[in-house]
């Protein structure tokens, strides 16, 4: 389902928005990784999908479950619901399994859309740096262009693995946690940002 679904959204997204990826041999073929990017469209899961051919387990609000149709749609589709007013320890074992079964996680760690939020010091909830030091994940950014125009060139960049786990020491507090998610990944995308702002 999640390939039948990734055929049709390259369609869509060459047809409408004309996307090009930056940076793709920066995905590993192989192995777990945290795929993490910005927010700011509905368009954006689809849009970092292009990134890599492998399946992607999305971490999705828990709200796009509601409608039976859509939910089957989703589940198909390796998503995860996340409750997103506090810890979901379900949600972050669903996480940690599909890495631990080497697989590709992906997350958007501000939590909702926020277009330019990513310029926020705490823009980064801290779930995307915990996970992946527990698990010694390799997180990759990606910067999603927020001037989503039809017909239009949209970019999409990909950064190099970042090893999350050398930044942390041996017993990661939340402060750690917060300067992982919030200085070192949110810096990370933040600089794929400003390479779409030269090239432009």
């Amino acid at each position: 389902m999640y390939k039948f679904i990734r055929f049709f959204a390259v369609i869509y997204l060459k047809i409408f928005f004309g996307f090009k990826v930056y940076g793709k041999e920066n995905v590993p073929e192989e192995g777990k990784m945290i795929l993490c990017g910005n927010h700011s469209s509905n368009n954006d899961t689809l849009m970092i999908a292009m990134a890599t051919k492998r399946d992607i387990h999305f971490m999705a609000k828990e709200e796009l479950f509601k409608n039976p149709i859509i939910a089957w749609v989703f589940r198909k589709a390796h998503a995860i619901p996340v409750h997103r007013d506090g810890n979901d320890m379900l949600a972050i074992r669903n996480a940690i399994r599909v890495l631990g079964n080497g697989e590709v996680l992906g997350i958007f760690p501000q939590g909702t859309r926020d277009k330019g939020g990513i310029h926020k010091p705490d823009a980064f909830k801290t779930g995307v740096a915990t996970i992946s030091v527990k698990t010694c994940s390799p997180v990759v950014p990606v910067y999603i262009s927020e001037e989503y125009k039809l017909f239009r060139r949209n970019r999409i960049y990909v950064g190099e693995p970042i090893n999350t786990w050398e930044f942390a020491p041996k017993k990661p507090s939340q402060e750690d946690y917060d300067r992982i998610a919030n200085g070192i990944i949110r810096g990370a995308i933040i600089e794929l940002e400003n390479k779409w702002k030269a090239e432009k």
